[in-house]
């Protein structure tokens, strides 16, 4: 049974789907625009820019922990997910405790950065010749597309290892 179903779609109702998912109020346009020219001018032409975001680690103040991330970057669009990894690894003949915290470059990035898993602020307990591997896995929310301070498309994420 094959039957032809009549789809009648209005190109209005498409548009005002369009303004509701970019949030884009349809009245500050005083001239009528198609929907394309009005995105690409509210992102800026950045409507496909994908984020270089860049990893960094460092161990505050005891050199023997080995502290790295297993990424040197990733490539993520706004309104994705970020999964990398750091390995802390002691090689000593103790067991040594520690946290991270972490830096977001530029600064007014970091609203736009939400951190669903992380082992920041979390003491972590690493036993002698012992090897950790830890997540960090985050969303990029695609507000930062309507950002007119953001210049650069590269993003650094640093973590220090505290010894305590």
């Amino acid at each position: 049974m094959n039957k032809n179903i009549n789809i009648d779609i209005d190109i209005c109702s498409i548009e005002n789907m369009i303004f509701n998912i970019f949030n884009i109020n349809i009245y500050e346009n005083t001239q009528s625009m198609n929907v394309s020219s009005i995105i690409t001018n509210k992102f800026q032409n950045t409507i496909l820019t994908n984020f270089n975001i860049r990893f960094f680690s460092n161990v505050s103040n005891f050199a023997l922990i080995e502290f790295i991330s297993l990424q040197d970057n990733l490539l993520i669009y706004p309104g994705e997910t970020g999964l990398a990894f750091f390995r802390i690894y002691n090689p000593t003949t103790f067991t040594v405790t520690g946290l991270s915290l972490y830096f977001i470059h530029p600064n007014n990035i970091s609203v736009y950065i939400t951190k669903i898993q992380c082992f920041c602020f979390d003491m972590i307990q690493i036993k002698s010749c012992e090897t950790i591997e830890l997540p960090i896995l985050f969303f990029l929310n695609k507000l930062l597309l309507f950002d007119n301070i953001i210049f650069d498309n590269i993003i650094y994420i640093s973590y220090i290892f505290f010894i305590q």
